[in-house]
């Protein structure tokens, strides 16, 4: 590939000219087929930060509360009937709240919860915080009792955020065998230059800070990893941001680059990782490009999960509004 197409890749607020993409593969794109959404999880202000399975149930995690209020934090539940119907004819979802009793939590610049992984009656939730001394997040265990999940605030931990910057923190929770782990979102080179994951036993006694391979722009949220520890992490950057500007877009480099980020700065993309003996890696999977929409408005994809079909289900916060999607499997 010639060096001026490596050296252009970068999304520094428009995308790249078609000159700059000489050399590079232009790859086929996945595109998200939206859910219908019904109730107060269709609210923009709900903020969906967070998804994963809950049993038979998908969880999606508010960064508040219902409809954006702080004052009924819960996890909507999705029956995973329901989401086929939904895919296989456009029937609209109606999520249930499990409501959260966070009353024994007490966070200084309390900024929300980012994520959230079940095993059975317990789960354990991140939270970020942004007090005077700088950015961190605070992993809460939880019990269920009755119809409540009810957090434990005495039992929480801080993970201190690495690269000190704002509204960033331990943005995704992985349930790895016995272990709880934790990933920063910014792990690029440019702003961390040595990313690594957090990890705690069940009682979130910490065990280990795995490497984590280094990840341009934004990591929001991870799949549960499969037999063999590999999970796809949701990756994303909006145009015009400052987080992270890679010299070389590596993804685009080894794999090619999605056919509607030639003419975007924005950046939506899954990616698949592996928790080995050496950390984080990244596999040789090729990254699932996301078509972008035609506006060219950025969509904030917060939560991804696995999909029956081999698919993929990922989910927004706000931005542009909550939208629950499918992506089919390639």
């Amino acid at each position: 590939m010639p060096l001026v197409a490596l050296l252009t890749l970068a999304c520094a607020g428009r995308g790249p000219s078609p000159d700059q993409l000489v050399g590079v593969d232009i790859v086929e794109e996945s595109v998200p087929q939206a859910l219908t959404l019904t109730g107060s999880a269709a609210v923009a202000a709900s903020e969906i930060s967070g998804m994963t399975w809950w049993g038979n149930n998908l969880a999606l995690l508010p960064q508040y509360g219902a409809g954006g209020d702080p004052e009924a934090p819960c996890v909507y539940l999705i029956e995973a009937d329901a989401i086929a119907a939904a895919i296989a004819d456009g029937t609209p979802l109606q999520p249930r709240e499990l409501p959260i009793d966070a009353s024994s939590l007490s966070i200084d610049g309390f900024e929300g919860y980012e994520a959230i992984v079940f095993d059975g009656a317990r789960a354990w939730v991140s939270v970020e915080a942004s007090p005077d001394a700088g950015m961190r997040a605070w992993l809460v265990p939880a019990t269920l009792s009755g119809d409540t999940l009810v957090l434990e605030g005495d039992a929480a931990v801080e993970v201190v955020g690495q690269a000190g910057l704002p509204n960033k923190s331990e943005e995704t929770l992985l349930l790895l065998d016995d272990r709880i782990c934790s990933i920063y979102e910014a792990n690029g080179e440019t702003v961390n230059p040595s990313p690594v994951a957090h990890c705690f036993d069940r009682y979130l006694a910490p065990v280990e800070q795995p490497t984590m391979t280094p990840v341009s722009y934004r990591v929001t949220d991870a799949t549960a990893p499969d037999e063999e520890g590999r999970f796809w992490v949701s990756n994303f950057n909006f145009k015009g941001s400052d987080l992270d500007e890679p010299a070389v877009d590596v993804e685009a480099h080894i794999h090619g680059f999605g056919e509607s980020h030639t003419r975007s700065a924005n950046v939506e993309r899954l990616l698949e990782l592996q928790a080995t003996v050496g950390g984080f890696v990244r596999t040789e999977t090729p990254p699932i490009w996301l078509q972008l929409r035609e506006d060219d408005e950025g969509r904030n994809w917060e939560g991804i999960a696995r999909w029956r079909d081999g698919g993929l289900l990922i989910v927004t916060d706000k931005f542009p509004e909550t939208i629950l999607a499918w992506v089919p499997p390639r």
